[in-house]
């Protein structure tokens, strides 16, 4: 998973889709993943229209969205990648 210049929309959707595949498999998801897995939800429909999250505000601030997406896809990607104790690899 690149982040660095990546579209940090789809990185997030990619591991948020794979993470409620995971859920289904296994019938539900530990608590923490399960609260970054819904934190993932508003960030993904505030940004569906362009399926990105951008670097910089229109007003040319740095958009802090785009840093909490790439955390939260991070978080996902290692449960997804079986980093996550006691829960199998996908």
């Amino acid at each position: 998973m690149s982040s660095k210049g990546g579209n940090a929309y789809l990185i997030l959707a990619h591991q948020y889709i794979a993470t409620e595949l995971n859920s289904i498999a296994n019938s539900g998801l530990p608590p923490d993943i399960q609260t970054e897995w819904l934190a993932a939800q508003p960030l993904l429909t505030q940004y569906c229209n362009d399926l990105d999250i951008p670097k910089k505000n229109p007003d040319k601030t740095k958009n802090p969205d785009r840093d909490t997406a790439l955390n939260i896809a991070k978080i996902l990607d290692d449960f997804n990648n079986g980093l996550y104790p006691g829960w199998p690899h996908c």
